[in-house]
């Protein structure tokens, strides 16, 4: 959380923030299907940033570690990546074996080196007079 507050201070990073808050699934359950709706409902980002006022979702992130190497896990992976997909959210997976021994240091620069070029403020802020939903349309 320190190297993303850091690395983009105009935004606001939340931690295990729940998927439902950053996609509309109740417009995507009959795209997805009853299995990864179900698991949509249920599942959280290890961190979102969002805009300081509107709260619109910037960019999404999940830190993954070897356990993510398990065929189970890969597959769930695979929903969150097509839900947030789906809901025009970039999300990032970045690839630590030990995420608890790597430095906020090492995870600013990884921002910097993998992220930063890819997350456009702009194209997210909306007027919340003319956009009613809290999250992205799906396009």
């Amino acid at each position: 959380m320190r190297a993303l507050r850091e690395r983009f201070p105009q935004l606001v990073p939340l931690p295990n923030y729940p998927l439902d808050q950053i996609c509309d699934l109740a417009r995507l359950r009959k795209t997805v299907g009853e299995e990864v709706w179900r698991y949509g409902l249920l599942c959280r980002v290890d961190a979102v940033l969002i805009t300081p006022i509107e709260g619109d979702p910037i960019a999404a992130f999940e830190l993954d570690s070897r356990l993510h190497d398990d065929p189970e896990q890969q597959r769930r992976d695979g929903w969150k990546d097509h839900l947030l997909a789906l809901a025009n959210v970039p999300f990032f997976r970045l690839r630590s074996e030990d995420p608890q021994a790597t430095t906020p240091e090492e995870w600013y620069q990884l921002l910097t080196d993998e992220v930063a070029h890819k997350v456009n403020v702009a194209d997210r802020m909306r007027n919340r007079d003319i956009h009613s939903m809290l999250v992205p349309l799906v396009r």
